[in-house]
């Protein structure tokens, strides 16, 4: 199976790194669409390019004439899954999701969102066949400074009814609420799940810099884990 991210900018950071990598450890064909130059970071993936395709996600949306035009980097990036999606079909997955088993080859991966009562579904995991109707709505009705989760669940709802058919249960990522972000830094075993989301905003939003001195201070967490698996086995 193909994944596909899609990266922006320089604060390219160890969850990201180890995101990609995991992906690439779990037998995951990775494709990082990169717009603009690569990171100035030293987690980028340099020493990984023989073994993860990089790919101008300019050639599919140059989402600069966006930003340009009044739009925020958030709905961009989501204007550049759903175009990419729509012209492709296959696995858009986000920079903060980390691979734990290889993904379910399914023609349709649609996750729940943190709320799934809300009727809202998750994009940080996608896989669809190209041409898909409700991706092309959700091109359709995104906005310059909103749209993302809400454009695409109400889209899938159009065409496909509600409640959403969420696919595989809660396994194909770890369900946390952003609100229970601190449940990374317990000690818990790592679940039985495809993957977890880790959410960097988490991170951003406190001012925290994530690096392998930060997560080693809490050994024993579930983050410590799941960081020091992969590390030891690729970075």
């Amino acid at each position: 199976m193909q994944v596909n991210f899609f990266w922006k900018g320089d604060n390219f950071n160890l969850i990201h790194r180890l995101s990609v990598l995991s992906h690439y450890l779990v037998g995951h064909d990775v494709v990082v669409w990169l717009s603009g130059d690569k990171p100035d970071s030293p987690f980028w993936i340099n020493d990984y390019k023989d073994k993860i395709q990089i790919k101008n996600a300019d050639e599919i949306l140059n989402i600069n004439s966006f930003i340009d035009s009044g739009g925020n980097f958030k709905t961009g990036s989501a204007l550049w899954r759903y175009t990419y999606l729509y012209q492709y079909g296959g696995t858009y997955v986000d920079t903060d999701v980390i691979a734990l088993n290889k993904f379910p080859d399914d023609d349709w991966i649609i996750v729940s969102g943190e709320k799934p009562e809300k009727g809202y579904a998750s994009n940080s995991i996608i896989r669809v066949p190209k041409n898909e109707i409700f991706i092309k709505e959700s091109i359709k009705n995104i906005r310059k400074n909103w749209g993302n989760v809400i454009v695409f669940s109400n889209a899938y709802k159009k065409y496909y009814g509600n409640p959403i058919k969420y696919t595989h249960a809660n396994r194909l990522f770890h369900p946390f609420q952003y609100n229970e972000r601190e449940m990374l830094f317990q000690k818990l075993s790592i679940p039985d799940a495809y993957s977890v989301h880790i959410c960097h905003t988490f991170f951003d939003r406190k001012n925290i810099f994530i690096n392998w001195k930060y997560i080693n201070r809490f050994p024993g967490t579930m983050l410590y884990k799941i960081a020091n698996h992969i590390g030891d086995q690729l970075c």
